[in-house]
C-alpha cells in the first residue's frame, strides 16, 4: 500500500452542520448535504487535500439525508 495516506482531514469550510458526505468516483469531488442545500468542494492540490467550494445547489427545505455521485461522476443526487 505504496502512498496511501490514512487520517488525513481535509479543511472544508462550512457555514452549518453536514449531513452527508460522499466523494466522486475519481475522488477530485466532495459532496456535503445540509440543511436545505448541497455544496460541490474540488480539490485543489493533490496530494495535500487542498478542497476548494465550487458550486452550493440550493433544493431541500430539510435536511439533505442522502447525496451521490453518478458513476461518472457528472451528475448529483440527492
Amino acid at each position: 500500500m505504496h502512498g496511501v495516506q490514512f487520517g488525513i482531514n481535509p479543511k472544508l469550510h462550512l457555514d452549518q452542520e453536514g449531513t452527508w458526505i460522499a466523494h466522486s468516483p475519481g475522488g477530485n469531488y466532495l459532496i456535503i448535504g445540509s440543511q436545505g442545500k448541497t455544496a460541490v468542494f474540488e480539490n485543489h492540490a493533490t496530494r495535500n487535500l487542498h478542497f476548494e467550494e465550487v458550486r452550493r445547489l440550493k433544493s431541500h427545505i430539510g435536511y439533505v439525508l442522502i447525496c451521490s455521485f453518478n458513476p461518472n461522476g457528472l451528475q448529483v443526487a440527492t
